[in-house]
């Protein structure tokens, strides 16, 4: 037997028989453990609480329930299971018999969702694949009847919603829908979980994307691509691209999935419960996102938003299986470029490194001073984190300032004004390996490529010049760029942040601008006005008064970590392969 007798906590279904054959298996002496009544009928009651392993096998013999192989059944000797996603809690059917004899399906076709070919497997549900057949010419047959709550759904949010609105062919289901993380100018972030799998994700769709959204987006995601699921040597600091669709009919929305992770170190810094002290944040974050930045200098990219919010974690156990600790990961790549063509003014004020003020050529180093301004705001050294300043030229000497104090002697190079004298992300990992407890304690931790399921490091097709035309002939080729929301993350995902206040985009303008390019502004600024946007002004013009949230400023990340689902209403999400 591969599990205890059921106990009685979720998930838990029952196999309700749904044509004859299938009331043999009720009364085959070899399942009487687990014949219990459902609306008073005889049933299969099926728990995942107290498995031995997290598989409910279904075959004709050595498995948890038998299946008797009658003639013309085709029944093998383990068919098929039920296992359970322990992240998710999803429900998923496994066909295992060499003739693909396994089949999930639901009396309202709308609701059937088939097996991927390549997995040869499907999540079940209670809103979806309510029905199984197993064997030749479905010879068995089963209503799945669900027991209590389900764990899947708990994850989604209180209200999952559902599988697509692009398309109603179930054949194209990816996905299932769950909470919104954040949305604005450009699009949403949801949580998901994968429908073949039931493997945790987040989805990030692209839909708005007038003038040089398009071409923004795309740039995120092959950027992505190049240095985490594409490359050759990957890099476990780098947030890997777990696969992209887009519209390949009308061109108008692109999505990426992206493993679902615990938070940012903006949020983290927030929790109250967090296991390491802000200094020990400091020391893990320095080191692995040093690691990371090597990495990047290799193939000559700057990320150019280097923060807080675009650093996401994982809690994770260290090899003793007790200590924990937190393996951090690099996002958000809509504003990178390689280091010879960077000369925009690109990224979030308070993080800038001097040359990007300066309109001066951006190289890898730009990355490092932005590193080092992150490290002082988890330290919250003189009150950092509530910091502002008037100009870019009192920031620079606010940091620089600060880079001489006996903390951070260590790294204070990191903060040199001359990018061509500050200490390269090579030089950075060595001295950390060298002279600290960063590097012994990062080997002790098991930092090899993570196991994130679905495809995770594999490779994903880059999206092709000639697919970037075709986004272009669909939006146009517009003078003016859009207005973009912060280039922040929401803490939940790799995905770009979008403001949750009052329902609609707040962006900052000084954000993600590029020089001599036209803004139109909203809201709270001069509506249908174009200006040239002025280096140094981000600071003056986002200045806010006692009381308010500056914009840009990060306080989105708390109004989207508790946001509610936008839908009490379950619906189904499909995209298109």
């Amino acid at each position: 037997m591969d599990f205890l007798p059921p106990v009685g906590t979720g998930p838990s279904f029952f196999l309700v028989p749904d044509n004859h054959n299938a009331q043999k298996v009720i009364n085959d002496p070899n399942n009487a453990a687990y014949v219990d009544e459902k609306d008073g009928e005889p049933a299969l009651h099926l728990d995942f609480t107290g498995l031995v392993n997290d598989k409910i096998t279904l075959g004709r013999s050595n498995c948890t329930i038998t299946l008797p192989d009658h003639y013309g059944a085709g029944i093998q000797r383990r068919h098929c299971y039920f296992r359970c996603n322990s992240s998710t809690g999803a429900v998923i059917l496994n066909d295992e018999s060499s003739t693909r004899t396994t089949l999930a399906y639901d009396q309202d076709a709308d609701f059937s969702v088939p097996m991927s070919q390549a997995m040869n497997s499907v999540v079940v549900t209670r809103r979806f694949n309510r029905n199984i057949a197993i064997g030749n010419r479905k010879y068995y047959k089963f209503k799945l009847v669900w027991d209590g709550d389900e764990p899947v759904r708990n994850f989604l949010t209180q209200h999952p919603n559902q599988f697509g609105p692009e398309s109603f062919d179930t054949t194209k289901a990816r996905y299932i829908q769950g909470q919104v993380l954040g949305m604005g100018g450009f699009g949403l972030v949801r949580k998901a979980v994968n429908i073949h799998s039931g493997h945790a994700m987040a989805v990030k769709r692209f839909y708005n994307l007038e003038g040089k959204g398009h071409i923004m987006a795309i740039r995120e995601i092959n950027n992505m691509l190049k240095l985490s699921s594409n490359n050759a040597k990957k890099h476990d600091h780098i947030l890997p691209i777990l696969d992209v669709v887009y519209d390949k009919e009308q061109y108008r929305w692109i999505e990426i999935f992206m493993p679902l992770r615990d938070g940012s170190v903006y949020t983290l810094i927030e929790e109250a419960d967090r296991a390491l002290s802000d200094a020990q944040i400091a020391e893990q974050v320095l080191y692995q996102m040093a690691k990371a930045l090597k990495f990047m200098a290799k193939y000559k990219m700057v990320h150019r938003d280097i923060k807080h919010a675009n650093i996401l974690y994982e809690t994770r156990m260290q090899h003793d299986g007790v200590t924990p600790y937190y393996h951090f990961q690099l996002a958000d790549f809509n504003l990178s470029n390689e280091s010879a063509q960077a000369r925009t003014f690109a990224g979030t004020p308070v993080f800038m490194a001097p040359e990007v003020y300066d309109r001066q050529l951006q190289s890898c180093t730009a990355d490092i001073w932005s590193l080092f301004v992150t490290i002082v705001w988890i330290y919250n050294f003189d009150g950092f984190r509530t910091y502002s300043a008037d100009n870019g030229f009192e920031l620079r000497d606010k940091i620089t300032g600060i880079a001489q104090h006996e903390l951070f002697q260590h790294i204070r190079d990191m903060a040199i004004q001359d990018p061509s004298r500050r200490v390269s992300a090579r030089e950075l990992v060595a001295r950390l390996e060298g002279t600290s407890t960063s590097g012994r304690a990062d080997r002790t931790m098991g930092t090899g490529l993570h196991d994130d399921g679905d495809g995770a490091y594999g490779y994903v097709p880059y999206i092709t010049d000639d697919v970037a035309q075709s986004f272009s002939n669909t939006f146009g080729s517009s003078s003016r760029q859009s207005m973009m929301s912060s280039s922040a993350m929401n803490g939940f995902s790799a995905m770009a942040e979008f403001s949750l206040a009052g329902g609609t985009m707040m962006p900052n303008p000084y954000q993600n601008g590029l020089i001599d390019e036209h803004y139109e502004y909203t809201d709270q600024f001069p509506r249908n006005e174009e200006v040239e946007l002025d280096a140094t002004a981000g600071f003056a013009e986002s200045k806010v008064e006692d009381g308010e949230d500056e914009p840009g400023s990060g306080d989105e990340d708390r109004h989207n970590k508790g946001t509610e689902a936008e839908s009490a209403t379950p619906t189904y999400a499909f995209t298109t392969d």
